[in-house]
This record gives structure tokens, sequence and C-alpha cells, in this order.
């Protein structure tokens, strides 16, 4: 399996309306609800977006999920990431998606990426765990957690 990461595009927008209203997802990421409006306001936005960057996660060529850095500023970030493709679950891509990030945040000399991940989603929680995020704080059913680059 290949994993490549390319820009947010509308097949990304598109796919990603219906990941982040799946049920399991949406609970998993901890996403709000919100329209079609709002979403492609929220995509019309990116070109001029100051802190964030966001990338589409591609599997052989298949769309499969997003990653993206967030509140950037001169020495940190925080990480976001899913793969919305439920048949991609359990992969074992998450560390590649990780490193990606990393590299990312490197490239533009960040010191620390930071992630809020909630704490019933085990297969997240062991992931950041496992690449260095170490957990800063716990409240309302959801870890504070960082990694110094």
């Amino acid at each position: 399996m290949q994993l490549s990461f390319s820009r947010f595009d509308d097949e990304f927008l598109e796919r990603s309306w219906h990941w982040l209203n799946d049920p399991e997802v949406k609970h998993l990421t901890m996403t709000p609800d919100f329209t079609r409006e709002q979403q492609l306001l929220w995509f019309s936005g990116l070109p001029k977006a100051n802190g964030y960057l966001i990338w589409g996660i591609e599997c052989d060529g298949k769309p499969i999920g997003v990653v993206g850095l967030k509140n950037i500023d001169e020495t940190s970030a925080d990480y976001f990431g899913y793969i919305g493709e439920r048949n991609y679950w359990g992969m074992g891509l998450g560390r590649e998606i990780i490193a990606f990030a990393f590299e990312a945040a490197r490239k533009r000399r960040l010191q620390k990426i930071r992630v809020k991940v909630r704490t019933d989603n085990s297969r997240a929680v062991h992931l950041y765990a496992r690449t260095g995020f170490l957990v800063l704080g716990e409240a309302d059913g959801v870890f504070q957690m960082a990694k110094d680059l």
C-alpha cells in the first residue's frame, strides 16, 4: 500500500462531507454538526487561511482521509487527521500519516505539536503515544497531548 498526500480539493471536500457525517467518524473526530453551506464557506476560505494547512490522504490513488496542522504560530501547531474510509482502519497507516505531519511541521521550524483526542478513541490514543506524544491532561473525556519536535 502506497500513501500519498495531495492538495485538499473538491473531491476531498465532497468525501469529507460523507466521512464527517458518519456517526462514528464524527464521534471519534469530535466534529460538530455543520451544514453544506458552512462547509463550502470554510473551503472557500482555505486559500487565505492563516495558520491552517490541510492535505488529502490517498492510498494507492484512492482518497481515504485528511491530515493537517492548525492554530499554527511561530513555534507550535495542533495536529488533526483521520481516515474516513473505514476499510482502511487498523492497517497501520497512522504512523506514516503522523510522520508526514511531523515533517510538515519541521519544515516550518515548529518545535511542538499538540493534539486533542477522545479518551475512548483507543486506536488514536495508542498511535499518538507510540509516536511520542505525552498526555498533558484530561478534561471532559478528552486528552490534551503534545510532542516536542
